[in-house]
This record gives structure tokens, C-alpha cells and sequence, in this order.
């Protein structure tokens, strides 16, 4: 059996609950990335639930929009 299959019979919900991690929503996805930042950025950043982060980034990604607009209608 390949590595990884007998996972398929284990339903979702559970194996995050295995993992001690709330499953994904629905529109959701997980990825891993490497982020560059000065070092207590990242420890703070870090410290945050998985949740916490993707809100963090999708604020972010918000903001940086707005200044792009901005500086272009200058």
C-alpha cells in the first residue's frame, strides 16, 4: 500500500482532531510558505493560531491593495 493511503478510510474531521487542528472550511486551504520578515515580526506572527495568521494575511494582502491603489491615482 503506498505511503499515506489507509489514511483515506480515517474521515477528515477526525484526523485534524487527531492532529489537535480544526479542519479546514469550506474555501479554505492550507499551504506552507516561507515568509522573510525582521525576527520578532516572525516570532509574533508565529505565535498565532493558524486562523490567526490567515487573517493577518488576508488583512495584510487588504491593505497592500489600498496603498498600490493610492500611490497609483497619484
Amino acid at each position: 500500500m503506498p505511503r499515506g493511503e489507509n489514511l483515506k478510510a480515517i474521515p477528515p474531521e477526525e484526523r485534524a482532531r487527531r492532529l489537535g487542528v480544526a479542519p479546514l472550511l469550506p474555501g479554505e486551504a492550507g499551504r506552507q510558505v516561507y515568509v522573510r520578515a525582521p525576527k520578532e515580526v516572525l516570532d509574533a506572527f508565529l505565535a498565532l493560531t493558524a486562523r490567526e495568521r490567515g487573517e493577518v494575511v488576508r488583512l495584510g494582502l487588504e491593505a497592500l491593495r489600498r496603498e498600490h491603489a493610492k500611490e497609483e491615482g497619484k
